[in-house]
């Protein structure tokens, strides 16, 4: 990706996100064990984290997820608003949903798409008749282009999934992203976020809830796994009902014999 240096930096959530320099950050998606999942955000060049996100389930076909800081705290709500017609995330400040706190809105650009795209909209921007901002998938999902309003020649920042064995398997995603100088860190986090919960979410993606890194098929084999560890290792599995060895010529057990005992080594 090209550099372009911005004159002044572009600031959606705040300035203190901008970094005068080209900056490569990674995200990496963390499945929890019994449910839910969050993200890490990392500085690419120095392994030190930027942003943690948590997603937190609601009800009535709604969606929660915060963005926090590194010393945790948050910074920015995203919320899916719910019964929509074309799927729309709005972005609050710190952990809010007062109108006068939202900063943007996202919301796909059609209703019927092969690969996802994004309309985002800046909260000042009511008519929403064009974009301020774009989001823009291939065909494979695994590479999406970031752009500054609706004609898409401006690009400030690129992800690519990074796509292993070991990564399908558990279904951890991991990105890289590639941020111009001055483009706003946390915007761009947001945004990424977005996309990954309405492509991810298993309402709209049939495949992601059979794939064997979902949480219940985690789940399933970690279970099978300490399963099988129990029955090959346990030192009492052929012993705890061979009496055998407590029966005397005469056929009569030994009185030392108790349930589950096992012969002495």
């Amino acid at each position: 990706m090209g550099e372009i240096v911005f004159g002044n930096p572009l600031v959606v959530i705040g300035p203190e996100y901008c970094a005068p320099h080209h900056l490569q950050i990674s995200i990496h998606k963390k499945l929890y064990l019994l449910a839910g999942h969050g993200y890490e955000v990392k500085d690419a060049a120095n392994d030190t984290i930027l942003f943690k996100v948590e997603n937190i389930p609601t009800f009535f076909n709604s969606s929660k997820v915060v963005v926090f800081d590194p010393a945790g705290n948050s910074i920015l709500t995203l919320r899916r608003k719910a019964f929509a017609w074309r799927t729309r995330w709005e972005v609050y400040r710190g952990e809010s949903k007062e109108e006068k706190d939202m900063i943007f809105s996202a919301t796909t650009s059609s209703v019927f798409q092969i690969s996802t795209n994004l309309d985002v909209f800046l909260a000042g921007n009511t008519s929403e008749q064009m974009c301020d901002y774009k989001m823009k998938t291939s065909f494979t999902q695994w590479t999406w282009d970031i752009y500054v309003g609706a004609s898409s020649s401006t690009l400030i920042a690129q992800m690519q999934e990074k796509v292993s064995m070991w990564s399908i398997l558990l279904g951890e995603d991991n990105f890289m992203v590639t941020l111009q100088p001055n483009v706003d860190q946390a915007f761009i986090v947001a945004l990424i976020v977005i996309l990954q919960e309405i492509v991810r979410a298993p309402a709209r993606r049939i495949r992601y809830r059979s794939r064997p890194g979902s949480s219940s098929a985690k789940v399933f084999f970690i279970f099978l796994f300490l399963y099988f560890i129990f029955v090959f290792f346990n030192p009492r599995k052929h012993c705890e009902t061979d009496l055998s060895y407590f029966i005397s010529s005469n056929n009569v057990v030994d009185s030392s014999w108790v349930p589950g005992a096992c012969p002495p080594t």
